[in-house]
């Protein structure tokens, strides 16, 4: 199950705006009484938070942190507008394995300021990423939140004899286009193995694959990708003068629009990146940016990220491997759903 949850705190501090001269009010030390919400999109926990997203206890302890604070003391908040400490719970939210989907932070009764996680870059000390692009729409999207972001971003493909090769053509068109390096690696082990529609000759349906899911999932698809990548990731560092942060990977994971794969939850991230680091005995960082995000969110995120829409006119989503998409498919679907919610045309076209 999927819930959206929100949770309203509150605290008294004190600031002052750096930035702002000392002859204006905000630029003279003075206090507010804060009142900050925070969104949080994800499936309910196992464990000790069983049937929770999370428990709010972890989100009261964060403003506790503040009451009664000067902000400006507070590491990470030497600048403390509205949207800085809104970027600030982000932070410290996800560095605790949240799926926070934005904050909004309040000083007045007549003003907010509403910062989305996904507008947040991660803390992460690295010159470089390796991004998952399968050449659809999310993988896109995500390849170019990860130039938005890092100095040097190297795009992996995998051939794992999809049916459609339309979507490595389209990969290989939205990398250059994004002036990155590309690859692909093979991973033939996933079409011997065979029993979904992606790689014979299954129908696409909502069921019929492993344990009643869709058609089109294929088992461990995405932690054998995940785990070739975060390899090439692993290696770039080692022969490029040793990156100082982790190797890290970025894929278009998302448990929101997730259609019931199992491998596109964030628990699964973690357990890989656990996995993945113990491996090599060195962090691995992987990075999801789309993953509390629904469709029409990740069409906004792609918007606003410089030369992602035109590459999205290069993507392939749809299951048939058409351009545009056949519009019937569950892929073409939710895709279509996501412009639609937004008012926007999608730049593949439409069937």
């Amino acid at each position: 199950m999927i819930a959206t949850i929100r949770r309203v705190v509150c605290f008294e501090a004190a600031h002052r705006l750096p930035h702002v001269s000392e002859g204006h009010k905000c630029g003279r030390m003075h206090g507010h009484s804060y009142r900050v919400t925070v969104r949080l999109r994800g499936p309910a926990r196992a464990g000790s938070e069983a049937g929770m997203v999370c428990d709010f206890a972890r989100v009261d302890a964060l403003a506790r942190e503040l009451d009664h604070r000067t902000l400006n003391d507070v590491e990470g908040l030497t600048n403390p507008t509205s949207e800085n400490v809104a970027a600030w719970f982000i932070r410290r939210l996800r560095a605790d394995g949240l799926p926070v989907v934005d904050v909004a932070v309040a000083e007045t009764d007549r003003s907010e300021a509403v910062v989305a996680a996904a507008d947040v870059p991660g803390d992460i000390v690295s010159a470089r990423a390796v991004a998952l692009l399968s050449g659809g729409q999310d993988s896109t999207t995500c390849l170019y939140w990860a130039r938005s972001r890092f100095a040097a971003v190297h795009a992996v493909s995998i051939d794992y004899g999809q049916r459609h090769r339309s979507e490595l053509a389209a990969a290989e068109a939205i990398a250059r286009m994004a002036g990155v390096t590309h690859e692909v690696l093979a991973l033939p082990a996933l079409s011997q193995l065979g029993g979904n529609a992606l790689v014979s000759d299954v129908a696409v349906a909502a069921t019929g694959g492993l344990g009643g899911m869709p058609s089109t999932f294929v088992p461990m698809r995405n932690v054998l990708f995940l785990t070739l990548a975060a390899a090439r990731a692993v290696q770039w560092g080692a022969t490029s003068g040793g990156d100082p942060g982790p190797a890290v990977v970025v894929c278009g994971a998302c448990e929101t629009d997730f259609s019931g794969y199992p491998d596109c939850r964030r628990s699964t991230m973690d357990a890989t990146e656990a996995a993945l680091s113990l491996a090599v005995d060195a962090p691995v960082r992987i990075e999801t940016p789309l993953m509390a995000l629904d469709k029409a969110a990740t069409v906004r995120l792609a918007r606003s990220l410089p030369g992602c829409w035109e590459a999205l006119a290069l993507s392939v989503t749809c299951y048939l491997g058409q351009r545009p998409g056949c519009g019937a498919c569950p892929a073409c679907v939710l895709r279509a759903k996501g412009f639609a919610e937004t008012g926007e045309r999608d730049p593949a076209g439409a069937a």
